[in-house]
């Protein structure tokens, strides 16, 4: 999974900088804010794709695929594949 220090690289920031300006615009920190953005791509790309859940979990910065399928089912309740299902996508 991308972490600040992604972020921050892309936008050549430093990461604590980059966190000082996601807390003061949205009130959260940084991590929380990169799970929302993590999980807003993912489900959109689950629903709006046809990409598997592993090559959305590697286009997402996570490794191994296990680790993108639990880090989404502790989010989102449901796993990438019945998220899918249950959106209507397979």
């Amino acid at each position: 999974m991308f972490q600040v220090q992604d972020y921050a690289k892309s936008q050549a920031l430093h990461p604590n900088y980059l966190s000082q300006i996601i807390t003061s615009k949205t009130g959260k920190t940084v991590n929380t804010w990169i799970a929302e953005k993590t999980m807003a791509q993912a489900k959109s790309l689950l629903i709006n794709t046809t990409l598997t859940a592993k090559a959305i979990g590697y286009k997402l910065g996570f490794h191994e695929p296990t680790h993108f399928y639990s880090y989404f089912k502790k989010h989102e309740g449901v796993s990438p594949g019945k998220f899918r299902k249950l959106n209507g996508k397979e």
